[in-house]
């Protein structure tokens, strides 16, 4: 099966959320077939 799980961080302009981001996803070790999407400021979020 597909999951799916949404993830809202809410910040400053000014804030490097996309590196905080990258380098968190960059620690952590997924099985292979395992896929990770990030959408950055989503329109359909809400």
């Amino acid at each position: 099966g597909r999951y799916r799980y949404r993830l809202l961080i809410n910040a400053r302009r000014s804030a490097e959320v996309q590196k905080v981001i990258r380098d968190w996803l960059d620690a952590l070790h997924f099985p292979n077939g395992v896929r990770i999407s990030v959408d950055i400021d989503p329109y359909s979020f809400v």
